[in-house]
């Protein structure tokens, strides 16, 4: 979903859903990372919507997470996954 990120109300959502999630992965490792930009966004789902977020992360160095959450009718957030991105998988794009 490249032309999701071209919305900025999008992107401010998905940056809110990937520091809640970061705060709570902050919260039980000990660490500080903060949300640097969105890199990538995928959605499943119509009721409740999941959304698998690829983002980059504040911390001294290039990093990057993997996000998933559940957005149940806007009316609440459920973090599922929150995890430095996998080794050895795909690089990152950009598109």
């Amino acid at each position: 979903m490249w032309y999701y990120l071209e919305d900025l109300e999008n992107v401010k959502l998905m940056k809110g859903y990937a520091a809640q999630a970061l705060e709570q992965y902050n919260k039980k490792h000990g660490t500080t990372y903060e949300v640097n930009e969105i890199i990538r966004v995928n959605e499943d789902g119509c009721r409740d919507v999941t959304y698998y977020i690829t983002l980059s992360v504040k911390n001294g160095e290039s990093e990057y997470f993997q996000v998933k959450v559940v957005d149940r009718l806007h009316k609440s957030l459920k973090v599922l996954i929150v995890r430095p991105r996998v080794k050895g998988s795909d690089g990152i794009s950009l598109m």
